[in-house]
């Protein structure tokens, strides 16, 4: 029985895979080429976290043609949107926007909460300028992303939201959780501190 899960969407298709339907080795090449190493975890690892149900992996299909994925994870009063990307061939198409669009849509009316890397350049102020067209804000807190496997470097991000503002107190709550859930920390108190000792000259 397959685990291919499908959501219409207007003009495209999000469907949930897990490693044995017939996207999934496109959707690992994509995700391996759009995200450097310090950005991304193991493919070995994505798949188990797909197998156990905690990470959602979808495919963006387009006219049966494979455009892009998205994965994401469902943490009951937030979503949080980890992976987004989609092949060359379709960008400047609009259809990165509908697919941020059914992605907010799916969330019910929770916050939807994602990443975005600082902007150092044009590529990055363009990705930022995108997610606040869809209605996202950057959150004004000081955030790093933790490093996916030991020996890679953390990497200074921003938390962009879409549906509710984070207050202070909400954003410790939310990246907390990210870092517990996403990023596996067992005592998120300790990393921080270190993570601040690390960063200062």
């Amino acid at each position: 029985m397959t685990c291919l899960i499908s959501y219409l969407c207007w003009m495209i298709e999000l469907k949930r895979l897990c490693a044995t339907d017939a996207l999934w080795s496109e959707t690992e090449r994509l995700y391996l080429a759009a995200f450097p190493p310090e950005e991304r975890r193991s493919t070995e690892r994505m798949r188990q976290l797909a197998a156990d149900g905690v990470l959602r992996v979808e495919a963006v299909v387009k006219d049966g043609v494979f455009c892009g994925f998205l994965t994401w994870w469902d943490f009951d009063d937030f979503v949080y949107g980890e992976h987004f990307a989609v092949v060359q061939e379709c960008r400047g198409t609009g259809i990165g926007g509908d697919v941020i669009e059914r992605f907010v849509a799916m969330s019910a009316g929770r916050r939807v909460v994602i990443e975005v890397e600082l902007p150092t350049g044009d590529w990055e102020r363009r990705r930022i300028e995108f997610y606040k067209r869809h209605g996202f804000e950057t959150a004004d807190c000081v955030y790093t992303q933790p490093p996916y496997e030991e020996g890679r470097a953390s990497v200074p991000m921003h938390i962009m939201t879409h549906g509710q503002s984070l207050s202070a107190e909400e954003f410790v709550r939310v990246r907390n959780r990210i870092y517990a859930e996403v990023y596996g920390i067992s005592s998120v108190e300790e990393y921080i501190l270190r993570n601040n000792r690390e960063q200062k000259p």
